[in-house]
């Protein structure tokens, strides 16, 4: 393994390749991306499991695409949640909705987690499968989800009378859902593509993945704010958790990276 100290202060354990330096040398390769010192350790026993390893739950478009900025429609959501597996089989019966025939290819996601109480429709007996969720929405979901209980106070400004108050306040003191600069919660606004992968990031425990210097969507550059969270959702990777928090990308599986190379012996 090879210890590595960044000159911003990260520290990461890796595991590199090892590799034929020249005719009568091996070398250990491994990827750095920053001014680092290594210390190359000695770890015959070290246990395997050390290295972990998530696959993708979100997917761009076929332009090669993400489009973080875009807001979620409800089918999106009911799809995810049944990737990642947050509906377990559940003996409900199964809802019957006015709008089903609109359901398409979301059909058999909608229905897993309308019946599996994640989500519910409307007073009308719609779901609405193209419209889009908002912030307020997604905290009811996460509530269900969790299985969150009790009765926190929440700081927000503009949530005190709001029909998911309550559901709000739970996933703010639960840390799973945050709020904006001016203190505020947005309740009514949609949620977007981008604030989606940070919540499900958090909820399932998972990253942000660091180590990664470009992406594979040509909208979400590496100044973008949820960039290390849409790689962690969106890349297949192998990982070992840093001290810092956060995961440390392992190479080998396939991702695209963009960073300098160093071959030591």
């Amino acid at each position: 393994m090879i210890y590595v100290e960044h000159s911003d202060g990260e520290k990461v354990l890796v595991q590199p390749q090892v590799v034929q330096y020249s005719s009568d040398k091996l070398g250990l390769k491994f990827s750095i991306n920053k001014f680092s010192t290594f210390t190359v350790l000695d770890m015959e026993n070290w246990p395997a499991s050390t290295k972990k390893s998530h696959e993708a739950y979100m997917q761009g478009y076929p332009d090669g695409t993400f489009k973080p900025e875009q807001a979620m429609t409800r089918a999106e959501l009911a799809a995810v949640l049944s990737r990642i597996g947050a509906v377990q089989d559940s003996n409900a019966q199964t809802v019957a909705y006015k709008d089903q025939n609109d359901f398409q290819w979301a059909a058999g996601d909608i229905l897993k987690v309308t019946s599996g109480g994640l989500m519910t429709g409307y007073p009308d007996g719609t779901f609405g499968p193209d419209l889009y969720i908002t912030r307020a929405e997604m905290a009811a979901v996460v509530v269900r989800w969790m299985q969150l209980s009790g009765e926190p106070a929440s700081s927000f400004t503009d949530t005190a009378d709001h029909w998911s108050a309550h559901n709000i306040a739970l996933v703010q003191q639960a840390g799973y859902m945050k709020g904006m600069p001016d203190g505020s919660f947005g309740p009514d606004k949609y949620l977007t593509r981008a604030e989606a992968v940070t919540i499900f990031n958090r909820v399932l425990n998972r990253g942000p993945l660091f180590g990664i210097q470009s992406s594979s969507w040509s909208d979400v550059s590496n100044s973008y704010w949820a960039f290390y969270d849409i790689v962690e959702a969106t890349t297949n990777h192998s990982y070992t958790s840093r001290e810092a928090g956060g995961e440390a990308a392992e190479y080998g599986r396939g991702q695209r990276y963009s960073c300098a190379r160093c071959l030591i012996s």
